[in-house]
């Protein structure tokens, strides 16, 4: 006697908002885990893949096989560090990895072996977040980094970070941490900066109003009207029910 009604023509609505709300130069990674927060990953593919939209964030090998049969051919990015067994069952999807260690790299290539590895994505402390991110503030960071460039020289495609805190002072600081640590990698290695995306933020970071000044921003919740301003904004889900009594 209940049931949820999702709107497909409000998701493309929001989709479009979002759109608009990019900061220059910056490109939309559209973020579908947990089915697309409730919304079914088949209702959200086709309106993103109409948007030419070239990244989709998932978090398990199911969303990501359920966004592949949907028809996406783009690029796949993990939204969190997956163990080896996830990895290697996963390699016909071809989903980009992310990783904050050079112990989790040293186990995904006692799994695959070097040949079979994906591409990869370092993920970095942006101050108190550590979300599996490494922290280039200390000397065993740094340390880590190294290692993990000498395990996998040519499989670094990414760098990004998750901000503890959306309020505009934090923000803005954990904003410029990411911007040091970035200089940092870039004065440090033989990584080029125009080989490598540069990924930050969320949808409430967006919200914020603060550019990140990152090539792609990861966004989820807006695209189904779970935040964001209204009218732009709408909520595509509605939950109903039968009046029995």
């Amino acid at each position: 006697s209940s049931w949820c009604e999702i709107s497909v023509p409000k998701i493309a609505g929001n989709l479009l908002s979002t759109l608009k709300r990019m900061p220059d130069n910056t490109q939309l990674c559209a973020v579908v885990k947990s089915d697309a927060y409730g919304h079914g990953i088949e209702n959200v593919v086709p309106l993103l893949m109409e948007q030419n939209i070239g990244y989709i964030g998932i978090s398990s090998n199911a969303e990501a096989r359920a966004v592949r049969n949907a028809g996406f051919a783009g690029r796949l990015l993990r939204l969190r560090t997956a163990t080896p067994q996830e990895i290697k069952s996963a390699l016909g999807d071809r989903i980009e990895e992310m990783f904050g260690g050079p112990a989790a790299v040293r186990s995904l290539i006692e799994t695959l072996g070097q040949e079979a590895l994906p591409k990869l994505h370092v993920s970095l402390n942006a101050g108190g977040m550590s979300r599996d991110g490494l922290e280039l503030s200390t000397a065993r960071g740094r340390a880590g980094f190294f290692e993990i460039l000498e395990l996998v020289p040519d499989q670094i495609v990414g760098l990004c970070t998750h901000f503890p805190s959306n309020e505009p002072v934090e923000l803005a600081e954990s904003i410029q941490r990411f911007h040091d640590d970035q200089a940092w990698i870039f004065s440090n290695s033989d990584l080029r900066r125009q080989d490598i995306l540069v990924h930050a933020g969320s949808t409430l970071t967006l919200y914020s109003g603060q550019d990140p000044k990152a090539d792609m921003m990861r966004c989820g919740a807006i695209l189904y009207g779970i935040a964001g301003p209204r009218p732009d904004f709408q909520s595509a889900l509605a939950l109903k029910s039968r009046v029995v009594s």
